[in-house]
């Protein structure tokens, strides 16, 4: 048997002989009992008391003194065991004091009594519990004054006290810090990280005294392994990374994070459990550390998160209690095998908000813009209590107040908007609407005005051709009778001003749409037109221009029917391409045709209403057509006898009229002139001449026994080119 056990049994055999002996009263092992109870403990026994009676034969009563009547505990009268009725309130009562009496059963001797302190220990029975789930703070947008700048602290209460009670605060939601981004080792140069190792046993903390089973029997102390992780903040960062307590997987076990903020330059993580698969040779985990503030460094104004250090402890063997190992950098954990550092390089964005974890006062860390289309007007957030195992909600909706920042915007730089000409005053033409992202709540930030900064002026009036609703932006026609003949387009400038005099502008391009008000009219009114005989049918013998200043109208054309000489004789049409109409002759013009012979005269007519709209004498414009023939050398010189047959005396004198040959040329001019000439046999010519009229007459003395008979060929000529040739014969 254990030395120990023997010991034990000796001094307490000695201490009932002794009480037997002293035949005085009941006496109780000891005179004070302390008991630790969880307030989350069930009822049952907690505490076994033992008294002994003097007589052997005689037993023990116990109950509760009558001050010490609770309705929570009971001592069984038998047994001696404290019983535990019904649910302990730490934050109601720590302590409960009870005087438990022992008496002998036969009554022949005296009672006793000893005291029973029931020490109540917290157990985290109550959620962090925010007052109010909504609320609701205002700051101005655009707002750089003081960063980071308090915005709306929050507070939770918790119903435990002790560690229990002890609120940390996290922010989530629009403009938070996400916490996927991992910063670099580098942004907290000069944080050491220590970690220390111990086994301690459970076991009463307080008072030293043993702890005993609820059987009344004395029960070892259970070891319990603790890893101990130290960050030292060498660095003197103003917000040093904060260990956030949270659950954590060892080694397949489950184990709770107790984070304990023991100054502003140090934090410490215990990571415990009860499970043997946690032993002094390998202990991992993973531990998250936060920071509501980037060091001042270049960095600040930002909620960092880091996670994912991974830490194993292994291969070492410290001895009991409680041993720092070495320092170590954060710089250098990937080059020992006591931790491992994962981190990752992205840069992340700057958060909008942040949350002091021990105060709940919210900050806001930039200038933020409420207005579109970048901005928010409301950011919403949610900050989270947790006593490290409960947490609570609460909804905090930050409202931005505008500030006249924005100038209005047009849509387009540049409008294009049509209106039809002799349209009357106050005639719309177009609407244009800007837009102002301010506040359209907040005074007049948003309120627009609209104004014409450039307007048309009518030259001969000096008045405005245009007005614009100050309140709409509907342009509006400010006079009569747009005329796009005189101007058929106006270049504009419309202003929107907001309530604090920021503007905006916007180019209108006002198109005058054509109305057919204009009759058309032939470029002249009267054109004479010169045709050379012989051109072939339907050839276009002249082009008439027309004038119209109108876009919208359907013009047609015709000769005025019995309007003057050879009417019928020509027809005109519209031409394909462009503007105007052609002529063209319906017969062959021939010069020496006697119903040409003086040319053509007659009306064409022009109308833009179309071809039945000619009884409208107002949109029918007029023109006379002279068409002149011009006459060409196509006709020979004819002779009235092609052969003669003349006789004339050998005595004849000179100058002696032989024959007249005269040809008739019917073209006009130069290609109706004939001149004569005469061939025939050789030496005719010394006898006889012909003159311009076509008279031949003896120029030498004709002999009858030299030449009895001669023959004459008379060639008539015209001047034409080329000129044309005819022939006559005189015997």
């Amino acid at each position: 048997m254990d030395p120990a056990t023997i010991f034990k049994i000796i001094t307490n055999s000695t201490w009932i002989v002794t009480q037997l002996m002293s035949g005085q009263s009941v006496q109780f092992s000891q005179k004070n009992y302390v008991v630790q109870v969880s307030e989350a403990a069930a009822p049952g026994t907690i505490l076994l008391l033992q008294a002994v009676s003097p007589h052997e034969e005689a037993a023990v009563l116990y109950k509760l003194a009558s001050e010490s009547a609770s309705p929570l505990f009971r001592v069984d009268a038998q047994s001696g065991a404290l019983q535990l009725l019904g649910p302990l309130d730490f934050e109601y009562q720590t302590q409960h004091n009870l005087t438990v009496i022992a008496t002998s059963k036969d009554g022949r001797i005296g009672s006793n009594e000893a005291h029973v302190t029931v020490e109540v220990l917290d157990a985290n029975d109550h959620s962090p519990v925010f007052a109010v789930q909504r609320h609701e703070a205002q700051i101005t947008e655009e707002d750089n004054h003081n960063l980071p700048r308090p915005v709306f602290t929050v507070t939770a209460t918790d119903g435990d006290k002790g560690e229990w009670g002890v609120l940390r605060y996290s922010i989530s939601g629009d403009g938070t810090a996400a916490s996927d981004n991992l910063p670099s080792s580098d942004h907290f140069p000069g944080m050491k990280i220590s970690a220390a190792f111990s086994s301690i046993e459970y076991g009463p903390k307080r008072r030293g005294k043993t702890h005993r089973d609820r059987a009344g029997q004395h029960k070892p102390n259970t070891e319990r392994r603790v890893a101990t992780l130290f960050m030292e903040n060498e660095g003197h960062y103003r917000s040093p990374p904060l260990l956030d307590p949270g659950g954590v997987a060892v080694n397949g076990a489950n184990a709770s994070i107790a984070s304990n903020q023991i100054d502003l330059h140090s934090d410490k993580l215990t990571v415990n459990s009860d499970s043997s698969a946690i032993n002094r040779t390998n202990i991992a985990g993973k531990v998250r550390f936060s920071t509501d503030n980037i060091p001042e460094s270049g960095l600040h104004n930002s909620n960092r998160v880091v996670e994912g250090l991974s830490k194993t402890l292994h291969n070492t063997v410290p001895s009991e209690g409680n041993h720092n190992f070495s320092s170590l950098d954060p710089d250098l954990l990937s080059e020992n095998e006591h931790f491992h550092y994962a981190h990752s390089s992205e840069k992340r964005k700057e958060a909008a908000f942040t949350i002091d974890p021990v105060t709940g006062t919210i900050k806001v860390m930039q200038p933020l813009d409420r207005d579109p289309p970048h901005g928010r007007a409301t950011w919403r957030l949610v900050v989270t209590a947790s006593d490290g195992e409960l947490q609570a909600d609460t909804e905090v909706v930050v409202n931005l107040k505008d500030i006249n920042d924005n100038a209005p915007v047009f849509l387009t730089a540049r409008v294009e908007a049509t209106v039809i000409e002799n349209s009357p005053s106050g005639t719309p033409v177009v609407t244009i609407t800007a837009e102002d992202f301010d506040d359209k709540n907040e005074g007049s930030n948003s309120k627009l005005i609209y104004s014409l900064q450039k307007n048309a002026v009518d030259e001969e009036t000096g008045l405005a051709i245009f007005t614009v609703n100050a309140s709409t932006g509907s342009i509006s026609t400010a006079m009569c009778c747009l005329d796009r003949e005189r101007a058929s387009h106006y270049s504009l400038t419309v202003a929107a001003t907001d309530g604090g005099g920021l503007q905006g502008s916007c180019e209108v391009l006002v198109l005058v749409a054509d109305e057919n008000d204009v009759p058309p009219r032939w470029g002249r009114a009267e054109w004479t037109v010169e045709v050379t005989e012989g051109a072939p049918l339907d050839q276009v013998l002249a082009t008439l221009t027309v004038k119209d200043p109108d876009t919208r109208n359907s013009l047609a054309y015709r000769v005025a029917p019995d309007s003057g000489r050879g009417w019928q004789m020509v027809k005109i049409e519209g031409r394909i391409a462009g503007d105007g109409a052609e002529l063209r002759s319906l017969v062959p013009l021939d010069y020496e045709n006697p119903d040409l012979k003086d040319g053509l005269r007659f009306q064409v007519q022009v109308t833009d209403q179309g071809t039945d709209a000619w009884e409208n004498k107002y949109r029918v414009g007029e023109a006379t057509v002279i068409v002149r023939i011009l006459d060409v050398n196509d006709n020979a010189p004819s002779f009235e006898n092609v052969q003669q047959s003349v006789r004339v005396s050998e005595d004849a004198p000179l100058g002696t009229v032989v024959a007249k040959v005269p040809a008739f040329d019917v073209d006009e001019n130069r290609n109706g002139l004939v001149r004569y000439s005469l061939a025939g046999r050789r030496g005719s010519s010394t006898y006889f001449g012909i003159d311009h009229t076509g008279t031949i007459r003896t120029i030498g003395i004709v002999d009858r026994e030299a030449i009895s008979k001669h023959s004459l060929v008379v060639h008539a000529t015209d001047h034409g080119v080329p000129p044309r040739q005819s022939s006559a014969t005189v015997t």
